[in-house]
């Protein structure tokens, strides 16, 4: 969804961080163990319908893309498959997009493991926990306070409450 927001809304965000997400349709429908969701979805297979799949296909935007993206794969995803991601971190820097690529290659579609996971939460934009953001993730930490000012906002208002 990140891919498709990146090319369709080009001004609406700071910062998109995009957790194993379809770049291209076409590659995604012969690439999946999962094929029913993708079927289901676009109305039958890639042979039958291409129009479908084209008319939603992230990978038809890039040129379009100027926001700055933090991506996150796992090489054990066989849902949206580790090359997915990798392909969207290539058109970012090819495109000259700040970008960052983080790699978890003993996971699957889910952040599960302990020290993963510890790597991978921080990220998530959860109010007043803003600022938890580690150096090792210099793309999204550069872009924290500008992403993430409505969750600050909200708990000076008292809509949120602190973790």
């Amino acid at each position: 969804m990140m891919n498709w927001i990146a090319g369709q809304w080009t001004d609406g965000f700071k910062c998109l961080v995009q957790h194993d997400g379809v770049f291209d349709a076409r590659a995604m429908a012969y690439e999946t163990e999962e094929l029913w969701f993708d079927e289901w979805e676009h109305g039958g297979p890639y042979f039958k319908v291409p129009e479908e799949y084209e008319k939603w296909n992230p990978v038809n935007h890039v040129d379009k893309w100027k926001t700055p993206m933090l991506v996150i794969t796992s090489e054990k995803d066989f849902r949206i498959p580790y090359t997915q991601g990798l392909a969207a971190f290539t058109a970012l820097q090819r495109r000259g997009v700040p970008s960052q690529l983080l790699v978890f290659p003993d996971e699957n579609h889910w952040v599960l493991k302990g020290a993963n996971s510890v790597q991978w939460h921080p990220l998530s934009p959860r109010p007043p926990r803003c600022a938890a953001l580690h150096d090792r993730q210099p793309a999204a930490e550069r872009y924290r306070r500008a992403a993430y000012r409505p969750c600050a906002r909200q708990h000076a208002a008292g809509r949120s409450r602190p973790l």
